[in-house]
């Protein structure tokens, strides 16, 4: 899954970076913290699989449950994955 490919990446980044230096360029490219950076990564990925057809439980797999991510999901978006597609497909 495209999340699991990006988020190997993010990890790969780390590693070889390290973590406080990628928390540093991506403060001074972005803005934000690292935290903010990654949640906003992860929300893109999850739109993109949504938009191709992935169910929210598919997606998910990187939260500890799939009402974790609709949280996240609704807190950022102000709207359930549901609603969102429903929106949409309008």
């Amino acid at each position: 899954m495209a999340r699991d490919h990006y988020m190997q990446q993010v990890e790969l980044l780390v590693r070889t970076l390290g973590e406080n230096s990628l928390a540093r360029l991506v403060q001074q490219e972005t803005g934000w913290t690292f935290g903010r950076w990654r949640r906003e990564l992860q929300l893109i990925i999850a739109l993109r699989s949504l938009a191709a057809g992935a169910t929210v439980q598919k997606i998910s797999g990187g939260y500890e449950s799939v009402s974790a991510f609709i949280t996240m999901f609704k807190k950022a978006l102000g709207t359930s994955p549901a609603k969102y597609l429903k929106n949409f497909d309008q």
